[in-house]
Parts: C-alpha cells; structure tokens; sequence
C-alpha cells in the first residue's frame, strides 16, 4: 500500500471514508471476538458466559474481547486510513517525538489532570438528570455500576494480573485511543473545518460518547480536550499517550489495591484538588511563558490546514 493513494479526496470525504471505515472495522471486531469466544469458552452462546463476573474464564474472555477491539476498530483503521490519506503518514498522525523541554512538565500536566479530573466528576454527580425519564436513568446507572463491577473484575488480586492489565487495560487503550481520536479523527475534522479548535471539541465529545458513562461525562470530555490541546500545542502524541496511559495505570492500581487490601478506592479531599489544581496550572503557566520555542501550535495548523 503506497502512502496518499486518497490524499486527493477532499477533508469531508475523508471524514465520510473514515467513518465508514472504522463502522467496518468495529464490526468485524466484534464478530472476531465473537468467533474466539465460541471456541474458548466452548459455547454457542458466548455472550450469555462472557457477562458472568464470577467465572475466570468468562473474564479474560473480557480481556481477549477488549484487546481484539481495541487493534482491529481502532489501531487498524488509524494506520490504514491515515497511510491512504498522507504522504507522510508519522508527520500527520503527529507520531513525532516532542522538543525536549516539554517532558519537564509532563508530572505537573499529570497532577493537574488528576486534580480537575476529580473535580469535574464532583460536578458531574451534582447534574439534574431529572430531564430524562427515570426509568432511563436507572437503566443509564445500571450499566455504569456494571462497567464498573467488570473493570473491579478485569483487575484480579494478584502481582502477575496487575502487571498484565497495564498493558491490556492501560498502555494498549492509551496508544489505540490516541492515534484513532488525536492522531486521525482530530486531523480530519480540523482540516474539513478549518479550524483545530473544532477538530479538539469534537474529536473529544466523541471520546465521551465512546465511552458511554454518562455519569462521568465532564470528566471523560475534559480529558478529551487536554490530550487534544496537548497534541496540538507539542505537535506529539507521545506526551497524550504517556498522560492517558498514566491515567489509566492509576485506575488499575487504586483498584488493585482496594481489591487486594479489601478497601475501599480513597478520595481526594476539596483542599487537595484545589491545591494541586491551581498550583499545577500556575507551574504549566510559568512554563509556557518561560519556555516558547516547546509551541508546535502552528506547526499543526500547518499540518491540518494544508
């Protein structure tokens, strides 16, 4: 496959092709996954076992499931797709390495992440949902409680499962993830629009919607939006990559340690989250203004809007 075969297509034909594309590919993930499980779990009806939390075999049939879906719905078409659509595929997936100075503010960027994260799902339990029908709700709270129970299940209480789920619940999500959203989908939409901003916005709110815990809402489009700002302004997805993973390893192990020590996950008190909070945005505000030649903004425009 040569590199820009449809460079030709125009940015929403591109969007058009793209959407279509990992609708396919998201279907024939599921039917894989489907395939496996009727071998390994020895059924017809593997759906049926894989939602049985109690049983070992159902769970890493989770895990195998989780994995299939996350190189074949959305690695796969991120590398295809963006080969098809460039001539210089690293370059505009911005799978480039990031200027240097920028890794010293990698832990502050962490910290502020963790910190405004716990704030926006405080904020999101305070919504009146009372606009929708309760019965909806109850529905809505029911498969959050479950993906929750699934995630507790997924995380196991031994050393070896712990390291294991890094890399299929954290590292593997953290690189598919950010090279389907920052890396193509918010190329393709800044570009047909014209406008990076839009390309972030969006490219986030489908984040969200992915994956579908209302609840967490706030949080989950946040995220979208720093790791797409933070794509844009080093021209990287390197430092996206390594904060989501961060992100998600620190999920895992409040989990693994509250499965393993029979606890529950610890809180961040109002005080820590607005102490680490406001100090982490006045270090990262310092930084940009000490340090200006780390800005790949305009190089990213440039990349989009060509």
């Amino acid at each position: 496959m040569k590199n820009g075969q449809l460079q030709h297509l125009n940015p929403w034909q591109k969007v058009l092709f793209f959407i279509a594309a990992f609708v396919f590919a998201l279907s024939l993930a599921q039917l894989v996954s489907y395939s496996l499980a009727k071998v390994l779990l020895n059924t017809s009806e593997p759906f049926k076992i894989i939602t049985d939390l109690t049983r070992i075999d159902a769970i890493r049939m989770m895990k195998i499931t989780n994995l299939v879906i996350h190189l074949i719905a959305f690695i796969l078409p991120a590398v295809v797709i963006n080969k098809l659509f460039n001539f210089e595929p690293k370059e505009a997936v911005l799978f480039k390495r990031p200027h240097v100075s920028v890794w010293i503010i990698v832990p502050v960027l962490f910290v502020f992440l963790t910190s405004t994260n716990e704030l926006l799902t405080n904020l999101n339990g305070q919504i009146d949902f009372s606009f929708i029908s309760e019965s909806l709700q109850e529905k809505l709270k029911y498969q959050q409680a479950m993906q929750m129970k699934t995630t507790y299940a997924f995380v196991g209480g031994t050393v070896k499962s712990y390291f294991i789920n890094l890399i299929l619940i954290a590292l593997i999500p953290a690189i598919s993830e950010e090279l389907i959203f920052r890396g193509v989908l918010q190329n393709l939409i800044g570009k047909a629009t014209q406008n990076i901003w839009i390309g972030i916005l969006v490219s986030a709110l489908l984040f969200a919607l992915m994956h579908r815990q209302p609840f967490h809402f706030l949080p989950i489009f946040f995220l979208g939006v720093l790791y797409g700002s933070i794509a844009a302004y080093t021209g990287s997805l390197w430092i996206t990559m390594l904060l989501h993973f961060a992100n998600n390893a620190l999920l895992i192990t409040l989990y693994f340690f509250a499965r393993t020590y029979e606890t529950s996950i610890p809180e961040l008190s109002t005080m820590a989250i607005g102490v680490g909070g406001l100090s982490s945005l006045i270090i990262t505000g310092v930084y940009l203004k000490l340090k200006p030649q780390a800005s790949q903004w305009n190089s990213t425009k440039g990349i989009y809007f060509r």
